[in-house]
Order: C-alpha cells, then sequence, then structure tokens
C-alpha cells in the first residue's frame, strides 16, 4: 500500500512538473521595451520638476525628485525600505 502511494506521488509529481515546465515555455515573455506611444505620451503632459526635492541614498547609489509636498519615511533596521507618498488627507483612499 505504502508503495502504491509512493509511486502515485512520484507520477503526479512528474506531470505537474512537465506541465509547469511546458507552461513556462509558452508563456509570453515581458518586454523591457517602452510602450508604443509612452514617449509621446508623456511629452504632452510634461510636469514641472524644478521645485521638487530629491532624495539620496549614498549607500545605494541613487537619487530621485519627489514632488516638494510629499513625504520621505526612511525605515531602519536590516532590510532598508524607503517610502516616498503624497500625505493622506482626510476622506481621500489610501493607495
Amino acid at each position: 500500500m505504502k508503495r502504491q502511494f509512493l509511486v502515485l506521488l512520484a507520477a503526479t509529481l512528474l506531470c505537474v512538473g512537465v506541465t509547469s515546465l511546458r507552461l513556462m515555455a509558452v508563456a509570453p515573455k515581458p518586454s523591457l521595451e517602452p510602450m508604443a506611444g509612452a514617449d509621446a505620451a508623456s511629452a504632452d503632459h510634461s510636469v514641472d520638476t524644478s521645485s521638487w526635492k530629491t532624495y539620496r541614498n549614498e549607500k545605494q547609489g541613487f537619487e530621485l525628485k519627489y514632488p516638494e509636498t510629499w513625504i520621505v519615511n526612511v525605515g531602519s533596521g536590516t532590510t532598508e525600505i524607503v517610502v516616498i507618498s503624497k500625505p493622506h488627507r482626510e476622506g481621500e483612499l489610501n493607495r
């Protein structure tokens, strides 16, 4: 009885593995290319960032600009997490 169970379990795992590999082979690969028209859309809606603040992370070697009314929260601990977000307003959905 135990041997039959192990054979059935091995066959099931083999089928799941083969099916997973076949699905991965036919799944569409994500593209790193920008979406068509993305440059045109951003050009139409340019944003003045001259008054934005800059967050710099020397340890990780990056910087980014964010609106002056937004807030930066830097977590502490073994993993450094940085959250830059728009302040939450009363009655507004938190996104």
